[in-house]
């Protein structure tokens, strides 16, 4: 437990099994099937504790390229050899794990999508059991070599909370069926735990480690 809690102080994640194996089971206590890599691929250890406990991974090649970031996919040369043969390693080296669920090539990209297609493609010829999607998030047409879409939207109809404020306030009676019909693959709601809190300015002194909280030393 005390390593797998020390990698906030550490900027990296942990490597060992045992690690990885409290991650897991502490994710399972909490009801949740499925842990997300946001634009990262995790070590063998997470493979393995995974397989062990019983949980679904989504694993990502090492990209967030928005417009907004001022970079797209395919927006340097080094795009069309580093991203498909770090995908290819990924998934020659990873998937043979039951746990291995989900590939996605990175978080909200956009760009050569035609790049993104070809990556899929490739994959699937490697192993056809892996679910694939060529991005994870935005809004858009699904393309037929995607297995799943993970998105906020589906044509314009949210499915996740932040569309329907009023809804949550009066109730728990909000579903997601309209944006769910809209897509005839299934449907995982993105980035769904993002909620404003207040922050603990006595927190603090627990940044020991690379991390610095000046934001929390700004307020």
């Amino acid at each position: 437990t005390t390593l797998f809690r020390s990698y906030p102080l550490t900027a990296y994640p942990p490597m060992n099994f045992k690690s990885w194996l409290d991650i897991c089971n502490t994710t399972k206590e909490y009801g949740l099937n499925h842990i997300r890599f946001h634009s990262w691929c995790p070590p063998e250890a997470a493979f393995k504790a995974a397989d062990q406990v019983g949980l679904y991974l989504q694993v990502e090649g090492p990209v967030w390229m928005d417009n907004w970031t001022g970079y797209t996919v395919g927006c340097h040369e080094e795009h069309y050899t580093y991203l498909p043969e770090e995908a290819k390693r990924i998934v020659l080296t990873y998937s043979h794990h039951p746990s291995f669920c989900i590939y996605s090539n990175g978080n909200e990209l956009n760009g050569d999508f035609d790049l993104l297609e070809r990556i899929i493609v490739e994959s699937k010829k490697m192993n056809p059991y892996i679910l694939y999607t060529f991005s994870t998030n935005w809004d858009r047409k699904l393309n037929p070599n995607e297995d799943l879409f993970i998105t906020q939207a589906a044509d314009g109809v949210g499915c996740r909370g932040q569309y329907f404020l009023d809804k949550m306030v009066e109730g728990t009676q909000l579903c997601f069926d309209d944006a769910v019909k809209n897509r005839n693959v299934p449907i995982i709601s993105h980035e769904v735990g993002q909620y404003v809190v207040y922050p603990n300015v006595e927190e603090i002194p627990k940044y020991t480690g690379v991390l610095k909280a000046v934001n929390l030393e700004s307020i």
